[in-house]
């Protein structure tokens, strides 16, 4: 949606009567937002992909040693009824 958007506004640019150092600087402006948008897409993918992987490890984790989690679940709540 927004790569589109910057497209449009790429054309925009070079239709307008602008000097053509002003319509070259605008456009190179609107390629970084475009390639640092495109970056940033990139690694939040990244992150979310690690972040589903942890989570399943987590399950993992509480299906094989359930009287650990059930401990670590008690211990937690005691401490948060105390304040701590």
């Amino acid at each position: 949606m927004v790569d589109h958007k910057l497209s449009e506004l790429i054309n925009k640019i070079s239709a307008t009567n602008l000097s053509e150092s002003e319509k070259e600087s605008l456009i190179l402006a609107c390629k970084d937002i475009k390639t640092n948008i495109q970056t940033i897409e990139q690694k939040n993918q990244e992150d979310i992909k690690q972040t589903y992987q942890k989570l399943s490890q987590l399950e993992e984790f509480e299906i094989n040693h359930p009287d650990i989690t059930s401990c670590i679940d008690i211990l937690a709540r005691t401490l948060s009824r105390l304040g701590i």
